[in-house]
């Protein structure tokens, strides 16, 4: 119900996505690869939108919801390790 809705808003997801090129720079991407990584972001973002939107009648709403949790926390857990793995550059 309302508690699942509530944690996938208040995850902060949607301002790691408006940041993910800033966030990618900082944890020691060049530019170039921090604006393609965030674009491969936002189409696997745009991607998991339309797989749910399409099945949502099918498998319903709440596990919706949980697979978009599950896939933010994923997320999230890949962020706080490209955090952890500051300092190392990738190119």
């Amino acid at each position: 119900g309302i508690g699942l809705t509530a944690i996938n808003q208040f995850s902060g997801i949607n301002t790691v996505m408006y940041y993910s090129t800033t966030i990618l720079m900082e944890a020691g991407f060049s530019r170039e690869s921090a604006i393609w990584l965030a674009a491969m972001c936002c189409a696997a973002q745009l991607v998991g939108v339309i797989i749910s939107v399409t099945s949502m009648d099918t498998i319903g709403r709440r596990a919706t919801a949980l697979r978009s949790c599950a896939g933010m926390v994923i997320t999230l857990c890949l962020f706080a390790t490209s955090f952890w793995c500051e300092g190392r550059t990738w190119d």
